[in-house]
């Protein structure tokens, strides 16, 4: 049987909920009621996304949108992942931030897959910070991590 762990700390403060993933199981279609970002530490995984067919590998930054259908399948064997589910309203205010002065306007993550050492670095200083329990400098990260998923 394939391995299969999960670690989910919630820190209501901050409206986030933090997941440690490892899995070799299939996760049916399911959706969430939080923003997620997370980043495939290792192996992949094949998912249908509201933005169709993606594959995700170790070092790829992956997000999904609340209320977005989604499911997850190992590609080879056990895949591991972070995830960070942030309250729609802790989002909210972050694009509400970002778009004050663009002229565009944000509702979802625009990347179910986004391939890129920078994101990926951003992230990973987001769930450094987030880890710290709520230390103040978690809103320049996050506003940064959200910067990477808006299409311009």
């Amino acid at each position: 049987m394939a391995r299969h762990a999960f670690a989910v700390k919630r820190i209501a403060d901050l409206g986030v909920e933090i997941i440690e993933a490892e899995s070799g199981r299939t996760f049916a279609k399911h959706v969430h009621e939080q923003y997620g970002i997370g980043l495939v530490v290792r192996g992949a995984q094949r998912s249908a996304s509201g933005r169709g067919q993606v594959e995700a590998s170790a070092g790829d930054v992956i997000s999904v949108n609340p209320a977005e259908v989604h499911d997850g399948v190992p590609i080879d064997d056990v895949r591991r992942w972070h995830m960070l589910y942030f309250d729609p309203a802790v989002i909210a205010r972050q694009f509400t931030d970002i778009t004050t002065d663009a002229p565009f306007s944000l509702q979802e993550f625009a990347y179910p897959v986004l391939r890129s050492r920078l994101a990926a670095g951003v992230f990973s200083q987001l769930y450094s910070s987030v880890l710290a329990a709520g230390a103040p400098q978690t809103v320049w990260p996050l506003r940064k991590t959200c910067c990477c998923y808006c299409r311009y």
